[in-house]
């Protein structure tokens, strides 16, 4: 029996998006369902629908209203990536700080400038400077970065869920102020 399916928030999902979690599911390994099934059940309670990415790796998207808040992707290497938007986030953890002083894959591809963390990299599509991811360097200066992408997280433990529960809540107020969408 798939512990997705006993998730309190599943029933409002469509038997598409239900089938796509129960699949995630299937993918993960003991340590990854104890990192992602209680995020993904967080999510659900927020009011966050799974949706797949249109891509050739296997990419589950959580979106509320147009609104990406995170993704999943399975890499062949480095097994389930959580990646996660929390541009809006009052307080940034050790290990999503190490995170946004790397490179954006998306940029890579596009083959956009990264000179260094400590100035604003923006994407280009960031036009508006509303979702800036702000944090403080090891070095105490503060930091900047684009806000628009989810922010790949590699290396997460179960350890690291309380932090990433609170990151996912903040990002969420935002998204709620900002947009207006339902969720506690």
């Amino acid at each position: 029996m798939s512990k997705v399916l006993g998730m309190e928030h599943i029933a409002r999902l469509t038997a598409r998006q239900k089938e796509l979690l129960v699949e995630l599911e299937g993918y993960m390994n003991d340590r990854e369902e104890a990192l992602f099934l209680p995020l993904i059940s967080h999510l659900l309670s927020l009011g966050y629908s799974s949706r797949r990415h249109k891509k050739s790796n296997f990419v589950v998207e959580f979106v509320q209203y147009g609104r990406i808040i995170a993704k999943m992707e399975l890499k062949p290497r480095q097994g389930l990536v959580l990646y996660l938007r929390y541009a809006d986030s009052s307080t940034v953890p050790e290990v999503f700080r190490k995170a946004l002083a790397t490179r954006p894959a998306a940029w890579v591809k596009r083959g956009q400038e990264w000179k260094s963390p400590e100035e604003w990299q923006c994407c280009g599509y960031c036009k508006d400077n509303i979702s800036l991811y702000r944090f403080t360097g090891d070095d105490g200066k503060a930091r900047v970065r684009c806000g628009l992408a989810a922010v790949a997280i590699p290396g997460l433990t179960p350890a690291d869920l309380p932090a990433t529960l609170l990151l996912i809540d903040d990002q969420h107020k935002f998204y709620a102020a900002r947009w207006g969408l339902q969720g506690s």
